[in-house]
C-alpha cells in the first residue's frame, strides 16, 4: 500500500545533509577565503559545504514528491 505523503527517510537524510554542510560551512568562514584564482585554506571546504547543503536540499524536496511505502514489521529476532 502506497501513499503520496511525505517521505520520512528522505526527508531525514536531507536535513541530516544540509546540518553538516551548515556546520562545516561555518567553520569554512573563519578561515581565509582568498579568490577563484588564489584560493585559502577555507575556499574548498565552503565549496564542498555549499554542495552538501544543495544535495541537502534536493533530497528534501524530493522527498516530498515520491510515494513511500509504509513499512513492514521490524524483524527483532533477525537483528538480534
Amino acid at each position: 500500500m502506497s501513499s503520496t505523503t511525505l517521505n520520512k527517510t528522505d526527508a531525514a537524510a536531507g536535513l541530516l545533509f544540509i546540518a553538516i554542510g551548515a556546520v562545516f560551512g561555518v567553520q569554512a568562514l573563519g578561515l581565509d577565503l582568498g579568490t577563484s584564482f588564489r584560493m585559502g585554506p577555507g575556499y574548498f571546504p565552503l565549496v564542498l559545504s555549499a554542495l552538501l547543503i544543495g544535495l541537502g536540499a534536493l533530497i528534501v524536496v524530493s522527498a516530498f514528491r515520491t510515494t513511500s511505502v509504509a513499512m513492514g514489521t521490524l524483524a527483532w529476532r533477525g537483528l538480534l
